[in-house]
């Protein structure tokens, strides 16, 4: 009896991990129709990794952001199993490496043409920043109809660490995946299409 519940014990423990590691999880989320066509919508983009260097006036710093799953840069303090999602590292100065975000504490949101990503659980900021909180990372992916192969060309919009609370770094990305149908639909027809139709 006991070998049969430690076996079970051990084939839940299996399929939990890889369900972990292999996708976002949204522990806040209900399951509704917006929510659902917001993973539809991000789904093609899932296993995708990005990375950017950004230059301050006091130093250098890359990012590297895994879609749903962990940053190609694995960072020095932890081991291979980790659910960091996002990552910064200083390449001038302490060379030291932040958690900006981990997939396994992710909120998700879309509207029209656009899907938001945050990971949240990051790193403590030191307590002159955002009073001590957690670092966040939102992703922002925009419709372009023009961009359809895998390469994500990243961009730092802004490190918001300057306020109490709610503190977050900010990037975006623009794919095909992420446009609503109607806007596929209208760029795809020519004017004598729509002359035709009237």
């Amino acid at each position: 009896m006991d070998l049969v519940v430690l076996l079970n014990s051990l084939i839940s423990l299996t399929v939990f991990t890889v369900t972990v590691h292999g996708q976002c999880k949204y522990p806040t989320h209900r399951t509704n129709p917006d929510f659902q066509e917001a993973k539809r919508r991000l789904e093609p983009l899932m296993g995708l990794s990005a990375a950017t260097q950004v230059t301050t006036l006091d130093n250098q710093y890359s990012y590297s952001i895994g879609i749903c799953r962990q940053t190609d840069v694995i960072m020095e303090r932890f081991s291979q199993e980790t659910f960091v999602g996002a990552m910064q590292t200083e390449l001038l100065k302490d060379k030291r490496q932040y958690n900006i975000g981990q997939y396994n504490q992710s909120e998700l949101m879309a509207g029209k043409n656009w899907v938001m990503l945050e990971y949240a659980g990051g790193d403590l900021y030191s307590p002159h920043h955002c009073n001590g909180s957690s670092r966040r990372t939102i992703i922002m992916f925009l419709c372009d109809p023009d961009k359809t192969d895998k390469a994500l060309n990243l961009r730092l919009v802004a490190e918001n660490s300057d306020k109490e609370t709610n503190c977050y770094y900010l990037f975006e990305t623009e794919h095909s995946v992420i446009c609503s149908p109607e806007n596929l639909l209208i760029r795809g027809l020519s004017p004598g299409s729509i002359v035709v139709i009237m």
